[in-house]
């Protein structure tokens, strides 16, 4: 049997940068400033673009402004918490 699957349209955008080389843009959300760092350090040797949040709020604000083609979002952090950020968007 064949597998079918829906690529929604942001979806197709980060498999067109894939196959296009383009550069992926990531969005970090954690409240731990060294969790951050060492994300964006990894990302960034694989040429991924990054984006960095604090908390959920601050996550908002910077997808008001940009749209990222992946969002790493830590569980626990104050003011606004992973699953409410996961919620809101």
């Amino acid at each position: 049997g064949s597998i079918s699957t829906t690529v929604t349209k942001d979806e197709g955008v980060a498999i067109k940068k894939l196959v296009t080389n383009e550069r992926l843009t990531a969005l970090i959300v954690d409240d731990d400033k060294l969790s951050r760092s060492m994300l964006t350090y990894l990302l960034n040797k694989t040429d991924v673009e990054t984006l960095e949040a604090v908390n959920g709020l601050d996550a908002m604000q910077v997808l008001m402004e940009q749209t990222p083609d992946i969002i790493f979002l830590d569980r626990y952090m104050p003011e606004m918490d992973g699953l409410e950020t996961i919620r809101a968007i």
